[in-house]
């Protein structure tokens, strides 16, 4: 509810709004209302739907848009179910476990709550949740929509779970080495050594420039030589 009243009559480009909030006088119990959006981004993916580079490096961009706009809160379940496409735009939804970043410290808070496709080494570890651990997420968003999943998974929770801690994400292949680097240092392990969301708002405005051009002859062996090193 404190976080529904922070958000109710702020207006957002990449969040979806909400309208309204209160307790029901009847039940007793507590109500959101948000705008009606037309689909998720994992209805597209429950669908077979692969993106292109062009495509993801747009939809990313408006997500990480929408988590600069809630600076204040830790999401901590971004994942494709809760984007949702509104009025044309990619919007972030769901806020129901975030929680203000200077009151995430709690080891053992909502500690069951992560989305285990989607969630970060330090929330398996119960350790504190923080802006970057939502960029771990949208690292993995990036993987799950230019191959139509994520890139680990499990026969059952422990195993997914020791993937996030310990297994390195697959190399992907076939598109600029930009957007791969990009992705690989927002799956990093430590969430110190993510990007700022300063800086991965600058890397993807490059993969988007780089899709459109790319690099020829030595540039482009320049950048797959980073991207190498980044992994």
């Amino acid at each position: 509810m404190r976080i529904a009243e922070e958000l109710a009559g702020r207006q957002f480009n990449n969040v979806i709004p909400v309208l309204d909030s209160g307790q029901d006088t009847e039940s007793g119990g507590y109500f959101v209302v948000m705008a009606r959006a037309e689909r998720s981004l994992q209805s597209l993916l429950d669908n077979g739907r692969v993106f292109s580079e062009d495509e993801t490096v747009q939809i990313l961009l408006e997500v990480l848009h929408g988590l600069e706009e809630i600076g204040d809160f830790v999401h901590r379940d971004l994942k494709p179910g809760n984007v949702l496409l509104h009025e044309g735009v990619w919007k972030v939804a769901d806020l129901g476990i975030a929680r203000f970043v200077e009151e995430s410290t709690s080891r053992h808070t909502l500690k069951d709550c992560l989305s285990p496709l989607y969630g970060a080494p330090e929330q398996w570890r119960l350790e504190s949740a923080s802006p970057a651990t939502d960029l771990y997420a949208l690292g993995r968003m990036g993987f799950a929509l230019l191959t139509g999943r994520p890139p680990f998974a499990g026969a059952n929770r422990e195993e997914v779970r020791n993937a996030h801690l310990h297994v390195t994400p697959p190399v992907l292949s076939g598109m600029s080495p930009e957007l791969a680097s990009l992705l690989s240092m927002l799956l990093r392990k430590p969430p110190e050594a993510r990007p700022s969301r300063t800086r991965v708002r600058s890397l993807l405005e490059q993969a988007r420039v780089a899709s459109a051009a790319p690099a020829v002859g030595g540039l482009a062996q320049l950048a797959h030589a980073g991207a190498a090193w980044e992994r």
